[in-house]
């Protein structure tokens, strides 16, 4: 999907719960490409209101937010990225 963005669309994943370990483990299993952090101090988490993962924040060019709680799958992942750049 990052591909098909590309140029458009910015992909950063952001880990915290675990450790940075598991996290690279994860990264090199799924071989994800995207940027990836972790958010030690679960600040970045907090500031959204998140409590659980997967969670998603989308930002679009005028710096608007929102947030989705749970799994999106690649379909609801692309509908809210067509819905961002259609705005």
């Amino acid at each position: 999907m990052e591909r098909r963005y590309e140029g458009q669309v910015r992909f950063l994943g952001v880990a915290w719960q675990g450790t940075r370990e598991a996290m690279h483990t994860f990264v090199d299993r799924y071989e994800i490409r995207m940027p990836t952090a972790v958010d030690d101090d679960e600040s970045l988490f907090t500031s959204f209101g998140f409590t659980y993962q997967p969670a998603w924040v989308f930002v679009n060019d005028d710096g608007q937010v929102e947030t989705y709680f749970g799994a999106l799958g690649e379909d609801g992942l692309e509908a809210e990225i067509e819905d961002l750049l259609a705005a």
